[in-house]
């Protein structure tokens, strides 16, 4: 059967929404098609607005992980993996459990645990040279791991291989400190990034604040990604949603609210099919949401 909201042409074999469709007719990208059409059709010929001015952390001068830095990140967790079980082990395991995580979704989003610091980070010194380690953000300007608050690490792959980390303090870190820490200097991909490739044309792909959120949704059974954060966004995802249709679905509080309208602009500014989700009441966070609903099934 035809996909909702499709245009197929038998003839010559072309299918897609009306925007496509229009995009074909006239030989234009789908930017400059979704302009057009909204130039004519929303403000009856007159110039759209200028865009707002977005509050987004800059992407610019970042780099991708570099393929050395993704072969130090794999040792990393194939050393922790394979490192003796120990008190900070088993509580951050039983933190992820007492979060909603079952074990199946903790294994195949592949989470690991730096089980004792002092050991990583010398791990790390007495086999990768400090220039590299520096250059992949695992280590501060003075050699050490920054993970030591941290030791819940999250990885992002991309093409199957590890892109970017980030680690999660078990429960509430102390005062001064942040739940989170993200690598200095490296371009973050979208957490899940890799499940955009077996996509079918026009699935409906949810993109989440956090890693977090992600997972809970994955549980539940839902297509998702995650941004990260709130207010990150990287002009190279356009491309990764073409054949998509997104739902942004991020908390409801004021970071939320506000991160979740720019990234629909500057989605649809790029021309993809985006749209906002709001949380139903009385939740305010996506993982508990979805948490919820897992409790209730």
């Amino acid at each position: 059967p035809i996909p909702q909201n499709e245009l197929p042409c038998l003839g010559y074999g072309k299918h897609g929404d009306d925007i496509n469709f229009y995009a074909e007719v006239h030989q234009l990208d789908l930017k400059t098609a979704v302009k057009q059409l909204a130039q004519t059709y929303l403000n009856q010929g007159q110039p759209l607005p200028k865009p707002i001015q977005h509050s987004f952390r800059k992407t610019t001068g970042l780099k991708l992980a570099s393929s050395k830095s993704q072969d130090i990140m794999e040792a990393l967790r194939q050393f922790c993996l394979d490192s003796p079980t120990t008190d900070s082990a088993i509580r951050a395991f039983n933190y992820l459990k007492d979060r909603g995580f079952s074990y199946e979704i903790i294994k195949q989003f592949k989470l690991f645990v730096v089980k004792d610091y002092r050991a990583t980070n010398q791990f790390l010194k007495n086999h990768f040279d400090q220039g590299d380690l520096i250059e992949s953000g695992l280590v501060n300007d003075r050699g050490n791991f920054i993970f030591y608050r941290h030791p819940i690490l999250i990885p992002y792959y991309v093409h199957g291989k590890i892109a970017y980390l980030q680690g999660r303090a078990i429960g509430n870190p102390p005062e001064g400190t942040s739940k989170y820490q993200f690598l200095k200097g490296i371009r973050r991909p979208l957490f899940n990034q890799d499940i955009l490739n077996h996509l079918k044309l026009n699935t409906r792909v949810l993109i989440t604040e956090g890693a977090f959120d992600c997972m809970s949704a994955v549980q539940f059974g839902e297509v998702a990604v995650s941004a990260g954060s709130a207010m990150h966004y990287d002009p190279s995802w356009a491309k990764l949603f073409q054949r998509v249709k997104v739902s942004i679905y991020f908390d409801r509080d004021g970071s939320g609210q506000k991160g979740g309208g720019q990234l629909e602009e500057k989605l649809r500014n790029d021309g993809i099919i985006a749209e906002r989700r709001e949380l139903p009441a009385p939740h305010h966070d996506v993982h508990d949401y979805y948490q919820a609903l897992l409790r209730g099934k």
